[in-house]
């Protein structure tokens, strides 16, 4: 894995946008409605990407601030307060507002963050955030579908693999039980006296159907069911979505 420190920033502001989109996606868990805001030149809001976030139960909006690395370029106080007060009038009404800068993390600009926050809140309008560039690596590395298409290279290895198991475990030897029922008949000398009782029911008008040999006989097989019981676990690191299980006898 590379290291936090050595995730450049991006180049340009149109990839950092790209980059917010995709990564607060994953976060917000939006990666199919999350947008960025309408198009260069016109009035955002204060809001470069946005999405309706459940968590939250509303909007909630990104404003984008790419700094230049080698002049140490920071978010000001004054580019906050400009920012908020357009975010203001951003419908339908925001329930977070992120600052997300390619600067880094600097205290001061955080305390006055969470100042502006509390401002906000007491108001009843939104939340206020800040996601420094080391806030977002953390992120990337949590984040891999991010990180991925960022890296531009599969950093992650993904293992995928589980683990199929019959009541703990891994083998099993099955023993059905088939249960084969036979009647078995004793064929006896036919003497006199039983082919007296044949007069008789013939005398009676009755019909007597002899005994058919053991040979002609049916038989019962009571094929039982085997109950199996199987546990799968994902022991990977990635999501199965669509698993399948084939079981060969």
């Amino acid at each position: 894995m590379i290291a936090p420190t050595q995730i450049k920033k991006p180049s340009n502001w149109q990839d950092f946008e790209k980059l917010c989109k995709l990564l607060w996606g994953e976060v917000w868990n939006c990666e199919d409605s999350i947008k960025r805001h309408g198009r260069n030149g016109q009035n955002q809001h204060g809001v470069d990407v946005y999405a309706y976030v459940e968590k939250y139960g509303g909007y909630c909006g990104i404003q984008c601030k790419g700094k230049d690395d080698y002049s140490n370029a920071q978010l000001t106080e004054k580019e906050i307060d400009e920012e908020v007060q357009k975010a203001l009038t951003f419908e339908p009404k925001l329930k977070l507002l992120v600052f997300a800068t390619t600067a880094n993390k600097d205290a001061e600009i955080e305390a006055y963050i969470r100042k502006k926050d509390i401002e906000s809140r007491n108001k009843g309008k939104f939340k206020i955030d800040i996601a420094s560039w080391e806030d977002i690596v953390d992120l990337l590395e949590r984040f891999k579908t991010t990180y991925k298409w960022y890296c531009n290279n599969c950093q992650f290895k993904d293992n995928t693999d589980v683990s199929v198991t019959f009541d703990g475990e891994e083998e099993v030897i099955i023993r059905p039980e088939y249960i084969k029922t036979t009647t078995h008949y004793e064929l006896i000398e036919r003497k006199e006296e039983y082919f007296g009782v044949l007069e008789q029911l013939k005398k009676m008008n009755l019909s007597f159907q002899p005994m058919s040999p053991i040979w002609d006989r049916p038989s019962k097989i009571d094929k039982r069911w085997c109950k199996l019981h199987i546990q799968i676990e994902n022991t990977g690191d990635t999501v199965i979505k669509t698993p399948k299980l084939l079981v060969f006898f």
